[in-house]
């Protein structure tokens, strides 16, 4: 069975990479309903976590942004994309563009608080998210620290040891100048990554490759 889904993915990435490279035309698509919007980002995010064509990747967000836009009441809609959008940022796209992808994100991830006010994993989002755009643009360091902090807080009341968590304190460590500390949060959130992993697909699982980025930084 793994062997046949493992092909599927493999076809669907092929797929979508061939469609990406075809010449765009306008096609009228019916309105989705909430079950194809469904299936639809549950097929995003399985490419998105197994396909290696990074042609793909760096333009798969839209995908997802469009799933967002077809429902604003879908919470892994709204979330997705804040992430998605988030990572092709800082991964594919060059230093003009970081400001409207991150802006962009930053409005998904926001979203996806409204929706879901009681839980961690949008706030730390959120928090990830704008240490990103501190990151490329100085000028914001001071008002997305105090902004990070709060989220910090408000999300450990939560999840206090939520992986994700671990990860966005240990950004903060570093950014501080503080690897020692830094390193050790990392060490913490790489282990719960493994130690926590879901059944449920669409449940956030982000933060692998993150940790491995930062915990590079603190060599």
């Amino acid at each position: 069975m793994k062997k046949v889904i493992s092909a599927v993915l493999v076809l669907l990435c092929l797929q979508m990479s061939a469609n990406a490279q075809a010449p765009k035309q306008e096609l009228k698509r019916p309105p989705m309903t909430s079950n194809r919007i469904q299936r639809a980002l549950e097929r995003y995010v399985n490419v998105w976590d197994t396909c290696s064509n990074e042609q793909l990747k760096a333009k798969i967000y839209e995908g997802f942004d469009r799933l967002a836009q077809s429902d604003t009441t879908n919470y892994y809609g709204q979330y997705y994309a804040a992430y998605i959008d988030a990572e092709a940022g800082f991964l594919y796209f060059d230093s003009l563009r970081k400001p409207e992808v991150y802006t962009r994100a930053l409005g998904f991830a926001e979203k996806a608080i409204k929706l879901s006010p009681k839980d961690a994993e949008p706030l730390i989002l959120k928090a990830h998210i704008l240490r990103l755009m501190a990151n490329h643009n100085d000028s914001l360091e001071a008002d997305h620290k105090a902004k990070i902090k709060k989220l910090i807080a408000d999300a450990k009341k939560m999840d206090a040891t939520n992986p994700r968590l671990y990860l966005v304190e240990g950004d903060e460590l570093l950014k501080a100048g503080n690897k020692k500390e830094a390193a050790k949060n990392y060490k913490l959130a790489s282990d719960g990554l493994k130690a926590n992993k879901s059944e449920e697909f669409l449940k956030p699982h982000w933060g692998t490759y993150e940790v491995k980025r930062s915990m590079a930084k603190t060599q």
